[in-house]
């Protein structure tokens, strides 16, 4: 990536204003001359000294109003980020018309439509993804998560090339009832004579391993399939009981969404409190293991 695609920081189109407007633009260069603009915006909505929220607000757009027409005569293709405490579910409020106006005005669409934050009964669209690209091959939307209480928000740039998708696989044995019980019968009707008749314990013990491993490899054979992080191991300490309570935890958390009642959402706490009490017993327990493991190196002490 670092020798395909050049980086850099465009500080004239990253104003910085505690508390009302915090940006950083970036611009992307690619080899074949194509070039993008990336900014990412902030506005706070806690309170500042002697500032009433609505001179806030009004000095936040009169910031953003000289961005958008800074990024404008750019030229370039812009993709605009913003996590701006502005709820376009709500355009019946005057700041939110204004700011939608403004954002139109300048020539920008809003790519994201529905809520990005869901907290009891509350609903809201307050993380914005604006492009100036006049293309109708946009694909963007939100992603359901509980990493942190706003969604992920997500736009795929136009007319990028698009890769082929290379699916991780794994090596696997399939471990299910039937298998082992063709195994124990597979192993029970063995004639095990060539093994018995040795006199040389050595001889004999490599005759048991060559049948015991050619059962064995009979009835689990390797295989390789499509990696699944929702069924299969990220890390060595996911076990599969973890594995399938991540998965009630966000069949829940889904649930606690659709319908936020007091009972949905204690249920959907209670269980998530719990998976993370187990996910970080079981982290500190592999790497106390690992490091008890590591063989203790110590100084020689240099004569006097």
């Amino acid at each position: 990536m670092k020798n395909n695609i050049d980086v850099k920081v465009i500080e004239n189109l990253s104003p910085f204003e505690n508390k009302i407007l915090e940006s950083l633009t970036i611009q992307l260069t690619y080899p074949d001359n194509r070039c993008y603009l990336l900014t990412s915006i902030y506005r706070s909505n806690g309170i500042i000294p002697n500032v009433t929220p609505a001179q806030q607000m009004d000095r936040f757009l009169e910031i953003l109003d000289e961005l958008f027409n800074n990024i404008r005569l750019s030229r370039k293709e812009s993709f605009i980020f913003l996590d701006a405490n502005i709820d376009l579910l709500d355009l019946n409020n005057g700041d939110t018309f204004n700011y939608m106006n403004m954002m139109l005005n300048h020539g920008f669409l809003q790519c994201i439509g529905k809520a990005t934050r869901m907290q009891n009964q509350s609903k809201s669209l307050i993380d914005h993804i604006m492009i100036s690209s006049n293309t109708a091959d946009i694909v963007s939307g939100t992603v359901l998560c509980d990493i942190s209480d706003h969604f992920i928000t997500f736009v795929c740039i136009p007319g990028a090339e698009k890769l082929k998708q290379q699916h991780k696989t794994i090596t696997s044995r399939d471990f299910s009832l039937q298998n082992p019980n063709n195994f124990k019968t597979a192993l029970g009707m063995e004639d095990w004579h060539t093994v018995l008749s040795q006199n040389d314990i050595d001889l004999a013990y490599n005759e048991f391993w060559s049948i015991y491993t050619k059962i064995y490899e009979a009835n689990f054979p390797k295989r390789r399939i499509r990696f699944n992080r929702n069924r299969h191991k990220i890390n060595k300490f996911m076990t599969a009981g973890l594995l399938i309570s991540r998965e009630s935890k966000n069949k829940l958390h889904k649930i606690a969404l659709a319908d936020p009642s007091e009972l949905n959402i204690n249920r959907y706490k209670a269980y998530n409190l719990l998976t993370n009490a187990l996910l970080e017993r079981l982290k500190n327990f592999t790497f106390n293991k690992n490091l008890n493991r590591m063989p203790l190196v110590r100084k020689k002490r240099g004569k006097h």
